[in-house]
């Protein structure tokens, strides 16, 4: 679910592909019912140089 509500957040211009690598420090705090709405609010945390491309860590929260 976190990857259709990042595409919405951002925009990563000029690259051939993306790839998600997995998560880390992961905290479910409690069920979402069926029918609700959510948001994520997410901060690019880190940006570096790594073979190939960039990598960007993200600190999203929903």
């Amino acid at each position: 679910m976190t990857v259709a509500l990042r595409t919405e957040l951002l925009d990563v211009q000029g690259i051939g592909s993306v790839a998600t690598h997995g998560l880390e420090k992961v905290r479910f705090v409690s069920p979402v019912p069926v029918g609700s709405r959510i948001r994520m609010g997410a901060i690019v945390a880190e940006v570096s140089k790594v073979k190939g491309g960039w990598q960007l860590t993200v600190d999203e929260t929903i």
